[in-house]
């Protein structure tokens, strides 16, 4: 296994800084709701999901246990899982369930650059995606 220098590191951090920062502007872009997903906000509103739920677990050395709860819109889970990479994760279990307008997500992730973040600031980084999604 090649060793991780620190000039190597650096630049590998700058490559998924620069790659989150052109998927958060893409994900500003935002679209006009379909009449399935206001559809679908109403559903969960009315089973009191209004507002988005993540939760962030440290599981051991670098891994963690996500789970999510959001609102089913188009493309929203395949933006999360991108933005889940692109901040560093590699998703090794998967279990994600839909009903009534909501999408729960849990996962096992585990860190892959090395640096490992503070759930605190995955748990934002998350609950800001699916805020823009």
């Amino acid at each position: 296994m090649q060793s991780l220098t620190l000039k190597s590191y650096k630049n590998l951090c700058k490559t998924s800084l620069t790659n989150y920062t052109k998927w958060r502007q893409l994900l500003l872009l935002r679209r006009t709701p379909t009449s399935k997903e206001i559809d679908a906000e109403q559903e969960m509103n009315k089973w009191g999901l209004a507002q988005p739920e993540v939760q962030v677990n440290h599981i051991g050395g670098t891994k963690f246990w996500i789970k999510i709860v959001f609102q089913k819109k188009r493309g929203g889970l395949t933006k999360l899982m991108e933005a889940i990479s692109v901040f560093g994760f590699d998703i090794t279990d998967t279990s994600i369930t839909t009903s009534d307008g909501a999408v729960l997500v849990t996962l096992s992730a585990e860190g892959i650059h090395g640096g490992l973040p503070e759930a605190d600031k995955i748990k934002k980084f998350l609950l800001e995606v699916i805020s823009n999604i």
